[in-house]
């Protein structure tokens, strides 16, 4: 499932396809156990009388796990969010400039989510909370800084190799 055209870039190599087959694969079993956790929730507490007040609080420790691994995966294969007008009207030279640009200022802007995401877990690790069971609220926490790292990386990436890499599948028909 990766952006990049035919021989341009790792991403097409056998490692680059299992990494996208387990980035993908975790997002889905993320997902779903966020649904069968509110279904099973609806249905204890609607049709078995049972309150299950803590899986709303592990509803938000995979949710918060769900959003970290899908920006990742979404940083990884150029669907993040971005806004391409500006590059409609510059030539394509000029395009690649500030590709790059924007990409090193988004891996600057990760990485310092992660130094703060770190300091963030480093405190709950001193506070010794428990997020739900016998899970503390570092263990929850640590998907942001992780996330961030892996978000990082791949935007420098994009930054510092050939465009054929930097470019997503939207801009292959886009003339460029």
């Amino acid at each position: 499932m990766s952006h990049v055209p035919p021989d341009d870039g790792p991403a097409d190599d056998a490692a680059g396809r299992l990494i996208a087959a387990i980035e993908s694969g975790a997002v889905a079993f993320l997902f779903i156990l966020v649904v069968l956790m509110a279904l099973a929730k609806l249905l204890l507490e609607r049709f078995g009388a049972v309150q299950v007040g803590w899986a709303d609080e592990i509803m938000s420790a995979l949710l918060l796990w769900l959003v970290m691994v899908g920006s990742a995966v979404a940083a990884g294969q150029l669907e993040h969010f971005r806004v391409r007008a500006i590059e409609s009207l510059l030539s394509a030279r000029r395009v690649t400039v500030i590709r790059r640009v924007v990409f090193l200022a988004a891996a600057l802007v990760s990485l310092v989510l992660v130094w703060y995401g770190l300091q963030a877990v480093l405190l709950e690790v001193e506070f010794r909370q428990v997020a739900f069971g016998r899970v503390p609220v570092w263990a929850v926490q640590m998907i942001v800084p992780a996330g961030f790292a892996v978000m990082g990386a791949r935007f420098l990436a994009f930054a510092l190799v050939p465009l054929a890499v930097a470019v997503s599948r939207h801009d292959e028909g886009s003339g460029e």
